[in-house]
């Protein structure tokens, strides 16, 4: 039978044992933080390198996109009139008015003169007639 004393014995050795758990368990998870913190360290460590990576690469592909951009841009803006230009064009463009307008004028004369020059209708039907008659001298029948 089981007395009050093996009781109290059996007691005491579970609270001794219960003590050395606990001291075991805490020293587990000691060693467990411990070892978690140094692979969170190697992890941030790899992290770290890997975003350095990514960026330096970012960095290079970003200032291709630039020159590119940049390079595009240069060769469009090469069709471009600058002012100089476009004032040049603008001269041209009122000579060649200048001597279009010249030339109108010289057509509106040549109009003019041929219209003083032709036949009016009652002329034409009587220069008809004489060219019948000529036409029978020189072309007997």
């Amino acid at each position: 039978m089981i007395t009050k004393k093996d009781l109290q014995e059996l007691k005491g050795d579970l609270k001794e044992e219960i003590g050395q758990a606990r001291v075991e368990f805490r020293n587990e998870i000691g060693k467990a933080r411990a070892e978690f913190k140094g692979e969170i360290g190697q992890v941030r460590s790899e992290l770290k390198e890997e975003i350095g990576q990514v960026r330096s690469a970012l960095h290079e592909e970003i200032e291709t996109a630039v020159a590119q951009i940049a390079q595009a841009t240069s060769k469009a803006l090469e069709n471009v009139a600058s002012k100089d230009d476009l004032k040049r064009v603008a001269i041209e463009l009122k000579r060649v008015e200048t001597e279009l307008k010249t030339e109108i004028g010289y057509v509106k004369i040549d109009i003019r003169d041929l219209k003083a020059d032709s036949p009016t209708a009652k002329e034409f039907s009587n220069h008809e007639k004489r060219i019948t008659s000529l036409e029978k001298a020189v072309f007997p029948a």
